[in-house]
């Protein structure tokens, strides 16, 4: 590929819903799914555009709503590539809100948190995980401290009780 040229990859991922739950958003007969839509940057593998559509929308559907940038390119797949930090959510149990405005609300705070977490990670030269990063920070929400303080502690190891204690508890 030529120098200087940005390369996307179209990737959509099908978030499966109850349909008792979320009746608007019918996909097939007993089930109810949305559709994420996503243009990812391949520089920095981060979105640029995210559609949110029903479930049963293919990505080919979507390109019209798309801005072509001229000299570049773009990569579609007309299998299933994983936005991996959205897909697999057990979203029966994940959504506060079941109207389609409550879940487009919650989508898109989803992926304002990875962004966010994504660009903290980056900037800070973070060796944790995304999960780790993130339970930090649930964690520590609410208190008064540095943000780098928690985040740049090592992670406290457990050291296993002695074993001469489940001994004895045998020995009872």
């Amino acid at each position: 590929m030529n120098e200087g040229r940005t390369v996307f990859a179209l990737d959509s991922t099908t978030i499966d819903l109850c349909l008792s739950l979320f009746p608007w958003a019918k996909f097939c007969q007993h089930k109810a799914a949305i559709k994420l839509h996503t243009l990812l940057t391949l520089q920095g593998n981060f979105p640029i555009v995210i559609i949110v559509t029903p479930g049963n929308v293919h990505d080919v559907n979507v390109l019209d709503q798309l801005t072509w940038e001229a000299g570049s390119f773009y990569i579609m797949d007309r299998g299933d590539l994983d936005f991996a930090r959205l897909h697999r959510l057990d979203l029966c149990s994940a959504f506060y809100g079941t109207s389609p405005n409550a879940v487009r609300t919650q989508v898109w705070t989803a992926i304002a948190v990875y962004l966010l977490v994504a660009i903290l990670k980056k900037r800070l030269h973070l060796k944790s995980s995304f999960y780790t990063i993130l339970q930090i920070l649930s964690l520590t929400l609410f208190e008064k401290t540095p943000i780098l303080q928690p985040l740049s502690q090592p992670a406290p190891t457990h050291k296993p009780p002695p074993t001469q204690n489940y001994q004895r508890l045998l020995e009872l």
